[in-house]
């Protein structure tokens, strides 16, 4: 039979005298004695424990907050498909434009997508000197045969990997 309401079985446990304990040491016995009625094992775990658990967990997001505003300042015209973004790399459609680092103009303010000098660009924009194309020229009978070529760095994706990894260098710099 279903009943919309809940039902709650109380358990009291035995009174306790402080006798002459201090205020933490009777806490820890009340701890043990609530622990010991349901059955569980008592953490040793404090608030203040809680409190720099959540502080690790607040700076863990905020860097993965920072990585993901660097892949997108490296990355700011590519699609949220990975598999999509990977093979217009591989098929030319995307170039990759490396960083032009200029010393006299640099600030110690983090860029963002808008003003940052690396970008990816279609390949209908116009090219640079900085152009890399890292579309290979010919591809393998199978995959076997492609994976090969990519472990021997026969392919133009070391180029890309240079300038990503400059990248990553600088605006790891600039955050600092």
């Amino acid at each position: 039979m279903f009943s919309p309401c809940t039902n709650y079985k109380l358990k009291f446990l035995s009174p306790l005298e402080k006798k002459s304990h201090s205020d933490a040491e009777f806490a820890e016995v009340v701890r043990q004695n609530i622990a010991t009625a349901l059955k569980v094992e008592a953490t040793d775990y404090t608030s203040n424990d809680v409190v720099e658990w959540e502080k690790q967990k607040l700076v863990e997001e905020q860097r993965r907050s920072e990585t993901r505003n660097r892949v997108r300042s490296l990355l700011d015209d590519v699609t949220r498909n990975v598999d999509n973004t990977i093979t217009d790399i591989l098929e030319g459609r995307v170039h990759f434009i490396p960083d032009q680092t200029t010393s006299s103009t640099s600030t110690n303010k983090p860029t963002t997508s808008a003003g940052s000098a690396s970008s990816i660009s279609r390949a209908s924009d116009s090219s640079s000197n900085y152009l890399f194309n890292t579309a290979a020229s010919t591809f393998a009978k199978c995959a076997s045969e492609e994976v090969n070529r990519f472990k021997r760095g026969k392919n133009n994706s070391s180029l890309m990997q240079e300038g990503v990894t400059l990248k990553n260098i600088t605006l790891t710099y600039q955050y600092s």
